[in-house]
């Protein structure tokens, strides 16, 4: 197997991107108002889409970064992107390893979410452990 400079670099910008967005999740997972504000009617939290958007730097073109190398322009946005975020906290009961499982399985991550997801398919394991049932710091690119 041979692997070329432009898989490389394309395996770098994903995986920052991905360091990225946990990075994001995680600090918007704590944060408390201005970022979340309370609808009193539905008593649940909404992100506000103003505050996250002063927040995070979020520019103008919300179109994601071109991860090709051979193509150095971004793309252009299609439509406009419309967002919906709440806050809310649901116990399961379900081992832990079992939630794990379904979000690294294609077909279980699919069927999970079939309600926004019509069609998923795995490009490549980016970064494994190589241990059966080990995913800590597994990197997986799902299209």
């Amino acid at each position: 197997m041979s692997a070329s400079p432009d898989a490389d670099v394309s395996t770098i910008k994903i995986s920052k991107q991905a360091s990225n967005a946990m990075e994001e999740l995680s600090s918007m997972a704590f944060a408390q108002e201005p970022l979340w504000q309370v609808d009193m009617a539905s008593n649940t939290e909404m992100l506000s889409d103003v505050e996250y958007m002063r927040v995070v730097k979020v520019r103008e073109c919300q179109s994601p970064p071109s991860l090709d190398v051979g193509n150095s322009r971004e793309l252009e946005p299609v439509l406009a992107v419309s967002s919906e975020s709440s806050r809310a906290v649901e116990y399961f009961e379900i081992r832990p390893i079992s939630i794990i499982e379904l979000l690294m399985d294609l077909e279980q991550w699919s069927l999970a979410f079939s309600n926004i997801v019509s069609k998923a398919t795995l490009v490549g394991v980016l970064a494994s452990t190589g241990v059966e049932r080990h995913y800590d710091g597994t990197l997986q690119l799902f299209c």
